[in-house]
């Protein structure tokens, strides 16, 4: 940013006024708490540009301060100079070359009365060479002279800075890659210009958790399937099934016939309960007792083929 000339004959005249007070000053420095003007530490990378701040604090009121700013010209070239917290652009001389070095400032308040704000004095803002090797630049600042409105020297400290030139200014980002059934994940804290990770952490593979069945079929006059068991979520076979044998008609109609005989014995079984029972009764009548006894003998037999013929039939079923 290009800083504006002064203008006006009151601006000329304070700056001269400034001027001989700092060359002719010679005055008792104030009894303060040491003031200090420190440049700052910066990273930059090669080809592009840095906003360099120099601040001040512990001011104890000043009105006119003027230092240099000293710095390796090859690797990093001044572009701009732009007013702070304490003086205005149009409080500050600029110089006559943005590449003079080293870069002295002056400023000096318009007004007739001292200023205590602190912060920023001045942004120095610098073009770093695409050939300038990776390593710190330092910016070595040293106060010619700070005065106050009455002439007296207040006493700044100047502390260095550096502009510390990086293969990459890293901007960092949590990444996840997430697992799957069998392959592991991670999460990575990486810089998403560059690709260099700061911090790493595998995330275990899932395993097959959901899974289904697949392909089964019943068996019928043809052999069946229990089915083949897949992972929902990858597709992967997990186990494969087996074969159910087919079911035979031979198999079928010799069960069909062994049932209808089993039905005809039972059948046959109580049609004889029934006759020996009615015989028993026409007996009991006449008071035939030999007939009595044969007759309860007969339904006992059929009693127990009736009972034979229904185990016969269920273990069948079975």
């Amino acid at each position: 940013m290009e800083i504006r000339k002064r203008t006006g004959a009151a601006t000329w005249l304070l700056g001269i006024l400034a001027a001989v007070i700092l060359i002719c000053s010679g005055k008792t420095a104030y009894a303060a708490e040491q003031a200090e003007l420190s440049g700052g530490n910066v990273d930059a990378e090669n080809g592009k540009t840095v906003q360099y701040a120099v601040t001040l604090e512990n001011n104890p009121g000043l009105w006119a301060v003027k230092f240099t700013a000293s710095y390796d010209s090859e690797a990093l070239k001044l572009t701009a100079v732009k007013a702070g917290d304490i003086f205005t652009e149009e409080e500050i001389t600029p110089p006559q070359e943005l590449t003079d070095t080293p870069y002295v400032f002056l400023g000096v308040k318009n007004a007739l009365e001292n200023t205590d704000k602190e912060g920023v004095v001045v942004t120095l803002e610098f073009e770093v060479d695409k050939d300038a090797q990776a390593k710190d630049y330092e910016v070595k600042l040293e106060v010619t002279q700070a005065i106050n409105l009455e002439g007296q020297d207040i006493s700044v400290a100047a502390k260095n800075g550096n502009i510390s030139v990086v293969p990459c200014i890293h901007e960092k980002e949590w990444k996840v890659t997430k697992p799957g059934c069998e392959t592991a994940g991670k999460k990575e804290y990486v810089c998403t210009k560059c690709g260099e990770v700061f911090e790493s952490e595998e995330l275990p593979a899932t395993g097959h958790v959901d899974t289904e069945i697949r392909n089964q079929k019943e068996a019928g006059a043809e052999p069946g399937y229990t089915g083949d068991t897949y992972c929902r979520t990858c597709g992967k076979l997990i186990q494969a099934g087996s074969v159910i044998p087919a079911v035979k008609e031979t198999e079928k109609e010799t069960e069909t016939v062994a049932e209808q005989e089993t039905t005809a014995q039972q059948t046959t079984a109580e049609e004889t309960k029934k006759s020996v029972s009615e015989k028993i009764g026409n007996a009991l009548k006449t008071g035939d007792a030999a007939a009595i006894a044969v007759m309860a003998v007969l339904l006992a037999a059929s009693g127990v083929l009736a009972f034979a013929t229904r185990k016969k039939m269920i273990v069948r079923k079975k």
